[in-house]
């Protein structure tokens, strides 16, 4: 499987992904908040020719009590606020958001995360974005075969259950935490460019 090598970054980083991209990368992976990207940290981003896929995380998404309908909502107002703020020119329209259930969910966990992941998606496909997830293989897999998520980033955390079978049919996999250029990093492998704008 061809992938593009890619990063995500949790900081501003304005005014240095032309050092990430003359390192390689192809593609970084900005957080949906303007305290961590900002307008000129996306203009920056496709100035050194990276393509970018957007995560929406915010607040403790580390438990199911994070998981509610209205935190859905709200979410998924907060990430299309930013796109609107950051993408004038709609590059990201058609585009999944990856929401993030950042913990090793157990099954009983998944109810509360598809009440999430409903409303969530519900303001996406308003707007006309794709709900997307970014979690453990059996998070990704169940949100996808419920249809309220159209593709998943893998989680770096291999050591959590289902990592192994859903290692193949995610969209992005996550790779390690590093320090580069002063900044702290996840390595990234994006399988498909589709998942980027």
């Amino acid at each position: 499987m061809n992938t593009v090598k890619a990063f995500d970054i949790a900081e501003d980083a304005s005014g240095h992904f032309s050092d990430f991209a003359q390192a390689g990368f192809e593609a970084v992976g900005l957080y949906a908040r303007l305290d961590r990207s900002p307008l000129t940290a996306v203009q920056d981003a496709h100035k050194a020719e990276l393509k970018i896929f957007t995560i929406f995380e915010t607040g403790f998404p580390t438990g199911p009590r994070y998981f509610t309908q209205n935190q859905g909502y709200s979410d998924g107002e907060a990430a299309i606020e930013w796109i609107y703020a950051v993408d004038p020119g709609n590059l990201a329209w058609g585009k999944p958001i990856f929401a993030c259930v950042d913990y090793e969910a157990s099954e009983s966990d998944l109810p509360a995360i598809h009440s999430y992941f409903r409303a969530f998606q519900g303001k996406m496909k308003e707007k006309g974005y794709l709900a997307s997830v970014y979690g453990s293989g059996p998070v990704c897999k169940s949100l996808i075969a419920a249809g309220l998520a159209h593709s998943g980033w893998l989680s770096q955390s291999t050591g959590w259950a289902g990592y192994s079978e859903f290692v193949d049919k995610a969209v992005i996999v996550q790779g390690v935490e590093t320090d580069m250029f002063g900044f702290n990093i996840d390595l990234d492998d994006v399988r498909d460019l589709g998942a980027c704008w």
